[in-house]
């Protein structure tokens, strides 16, 4: 590793420290390297969004076109794109990456990671400062809509969906991972949560707990059915065909189908008690959504 990246990494490293200190308390060193390093390697760890995408897109029919040397040119935007780490790596597999991030923070440790790894300067302007309520793209822009992490944290859930579902093209779709807040565990804090605990209770909670509350503030909760019935409304508004996949309940199908109990419903069920209680109090529970616009 270079100077200069050793540098960026270092910086990557203070904001995160910086940042999940006064936000949510969480002081853990060890977690804290986790989230930078995430952050700062543009590498094999976030193929499996482009996997994803490459998977599901050619099943549909309409995915990845090829220019005259045959690279793959799929065009998807990252909805709050951070330091950019996804997007560069996208770029770097061949997709025809776009990342959005309304942190101007965040955006300028991206151009020192674009300086420091020797990524091409053009790849600056892939970026652009917005919010998701109003994304500056023109309709049907996009192969694809990427958004991972972030839709906890927007101000208007409904119009996010609406301006993700109006840049995506026909044939396209929408990747969509965040917390489901009917779990039992608050994955920014770290700590045990109640389902959909009332905000008055969780103030109390952080502050019993000696945490701050100014990051429980940008926190909404999310859920799989208050996000579907979004999606369907903004969908009908649109005049538009969405068909919707569960990605994590297809995985856990195949878990059982892999144990031989597909058709066993009693057996099923004790199984998906038993992978609920493994992870209450210790984990959050993810909503994971693929959304084929038609």
């Amino acid at each position: 590793m270079s100077p200069a990246e050793r540098a960026c990494q270092e910086a990557y490293r203070a904001y995160v420290i910086r940042n999940y200190r006064a936000h949510f308390g969480v002081s853990d060193l060890e977690r804290v390297d986790l989230v930078a390093e995430d952050w700062f390697h543009c590498d094999s760890r976030n193929d499996f969004r482009f996997e994803e995408v490459d998977r599901r897109i050619a099943v549909s029919g309409s995915g990845p076109k090829a220019d005259s040397g045959g690279s793959r040119s799929t065009r998807f935007l990252d909805l709050a794109s951070g330091m950019g780490t996804a997007t560069l790596r996208g770029l770097q597999r061949g997709f025809d990456g776009f990342g959005l991030e309304p942190d101007p923070e965040k955006l300028s440790l991206m151009r020192q990671r674009i300086a420091a790894g020797n990524f091409p300067a053009a790849w600056i302007a892939r970026f652009a400062r917005a919010v998701g309520e109003h994304l500056p793209y023109k309709n049907a822009s996009f192969d694809c809509v990427l958004s991972y992490q972030t839709l906890e944290h927007v101000q208007d859930l409904d119009a996010v969906v609406a301006e993700m579902l109006r840049v995506t093209r026909p044939g396209g779709a929408l990747h969509l991972r965040c917390p489901d807040y009917r779990g039992t565990f608050e994955g920014h804090y770290l700590l045990p949560w109640l389902p959909l605990l009332p905000r008055p209770l969780a103030r109390l909670w952080l502050r019993l707990r000696g945490r701050p509350v100014r990051g429980f503030a940008d926190i909404h909760y999310t859920t799989k059915p208050a996000l579907i019935r979004s999606l369907r409304a903004a969908a009908e508004r649109m005049g538009m065909a969405i068909e919707i996949r569960d990605l994590e309940a297809e995985r856990l199908e195949n878990r059982l189908r892999e144990k031989g109990l597909p058709g066993w419903r009693g057996p099923a069920l004790f199984w998906k008690a038993l992978v609920y209680a493994r992870r209450m109090f210790r984990e959050d529970f993810q909503i994971n959504l693929w959304v084929s616009v038609g």
